[in-house]
């Protein structure tokens, strides 16, 4: 573990101590023991500006001190431009939403606010300097940095920076979409072409989205990584208790190591989802089968304001009840406007064959949800509401153990790729649409929702496995496991 010069200092005896003291004039010292940010940072916290790369991207564990990383960073960078002669250097600040640049990376505990000297702003106060609702920051040195949010990546295709900073850019509105053309980041690095010498810096808890498998395979990134350990003297007893507890996990080697994991699902694992021996190129057949489809609902299409909203999902899906093996089927997926969303349920529906058709109901929106689908599919197939049971991780607990252990079948189609993606994320990723409709199918299967058994939801005196392994027989619930 590198440590910081001030650090180091701290840690020598009197007597060395002394004979540096005779080296020093009283400035270094008291730099030394005060500890300004050139003394009190460790290495890997200094941009190594006479390198060549064009982004560096702090990919590291929670509390490495990233976001003093990226403030000191960006401070110094706007000092240097103005060294060079720059009237006006123009800095971007970017995060997912716009009240985190100015929570986190402006007014937080680590953020610039916490770095700038008063003799630094306009006007000399951060009233007069700082506009808070359009995260706007003005220096004296001519110098405006200036926030954006990921939810309106059109806002960054216009501006041109000198420089720029990017906070936790692996939970960017559409980090998923990588940098693709009008995404927040590819506008973004598009627009860092100011003279002298644009640079910009990325601090980032890692998540294997796409953004981030990019940037950290790109030649012009400087990637550094960091372990929370490494910030081990600052950081309290309560906190290491916390580090300790995840320590050798799949989650505290990406949350505290800053690994860039192939692997990475706090519930599901890659490698699950695409063993070879569990991908079927057609769907199981055979009577003693249950199936049903269950939606997860939106009716958002992409736009400004939302570049990446949520998908209306249905997922099909059937059990083998012998060896208790699930396989998704199929998966209808878009962004469509309400009516357009009914239309492919009513397709779907009639393609699939089945009696029911469950769609997720909340509250009173939920019901008349119900009734419009009710009467759209009128004649092909009946509408039955699933009320939520808990939290979303909660219902896709069945999922995540078929899963683990092998018991989980997906078939191939133009569906896999989004799917493992997000079933791999969950729960933190942008999207959980899929995973939800799924959990909400192997609920209706294991209820004996569907069955396509006209006796089903009245097997008295019956044995029914639901997806945990509970035996349901009658009113009576009891374990099996």
């Amino acid at each position: 573990m590198s440590l910081s010069p001030r650090e180091q200092f701290a840690l020598l005896t009197p007597e060395q101590r002394s004979a540096i003291a005779r080296t020093k004039t009283q400035q270094q010292l008291a730099d030394m023991i005060d500890g300004t940010w050139e003394v009190s940072a460790r290495p890997e916290q200094l941009p190594p500006w006479d390198d060549e790369w064009r982004w560096l991207l702090w990919r590291s564990g929670r509390n490495w001190g990233k976001t003093l990383a990226g403030a000191q960073a960006t401070l110094e960078r706007i000092k240097w431009l103005a060294a060079q002669g720059v009237t006006t250097p123009r800095w971007a600040l970017v995060s997912r939403r716009l009240k985190d640049v100015r929570r986190t990376m402006v007014e937080g505990e680590t953020g610039l606010r916490q770095i700038i000297p008063p003799s630094l702003l306009h006007g000399g106060s951060w009233e007069r300097s700082f506009n808070r609702g359009e995260v706007l920051l003005r220096l004296t040195n001519g110098a405006e940095i200036t926030g954006y949010s990921s939810e309106a990546p059109g806002d960054l295709r216009g501006p041109q920076h000198h420089g720029a900073w990017v906070d936790e850019a692996a939970i960017l509105a559409d980090a998923k979409l990588g940098d693709a053309q009008d995404t927040t980041f590819f506008n973004l690095d598009a627009g860092l072409r100011l003279d002298p010498d644009p640079r910009g810096i990325i601090t980032t808890t890692p998540r294997n989205v796409r953004l981030i498998r990019e940037l950290s395979a790109r030649s012009d990134v400087r990637v550094v990584q960091g372990h929370t350990l490494e910030n081990r003297n600052n950081l309290s007893d309560q906190w290491m208790g916390f580090v300790r507890r995840y320590a050798g996990t799949r989650l505290g080697r990406q949350e505290l190591a800053g690994e860039l994991l192939d692997d990475v699902g706090v519930m599901f694992g890659r490698g699950d989802l695409l063993d070879e021996e569990r991908l079927l190129e057609v769907a199981p057949t055979g009577s003693h089968l249950r199936r049903a489809r269950a939606w997860d609902l939106a009716s958002t299409q992409p736009g400004d304001a939302n570049p990446d909203p949520d998908w209306s999902v249905g997922v099909k899906m059937s059990l083998d009840p012998g060896p208790r093996i699930w396989t998704i089927e199929h998966v209808a997926r878009a962004r469509l406007r309400p009516g357009e969303r009914d239309d492919l349920i009513r397709s779907t529906a009639v393609a699939d064959g089945l009696r029911f058709v469950h769609v997720e109901r909340i509250g009173a929106w939920g019901s008349d949800l119900m009734a419009s689908l009710g009467r759209h599919l009128d004649g092909v197939a009946r509408v039955k509401g699933l009320a939520p049971n808990g939290t979303k991780a909660e219902r896709a607990d069945p999922l995540a153990a078929a899963a683990e252990q092998g018991r989980l079948r997906i078939v191939r189609g133009p569906w896999l790729d989004a799917l493992v993606d997000e079933f791999e994320e969950f729960p933190d990723g942008a999207h959980d649409d899929i995973v939800d409709a799924a959990a909400h199918a192997m609920r209706a299967i294991g209820e004996r929702v569907e069955l396509g058994d006209p006796s089903a939801g009245q097997a008295k005196g019956r044995t029914v496995v639901t997806p945990r392994g509970v035996a349901r027989t009658g009113a009576r619930i009891t374990s099996a496991r």
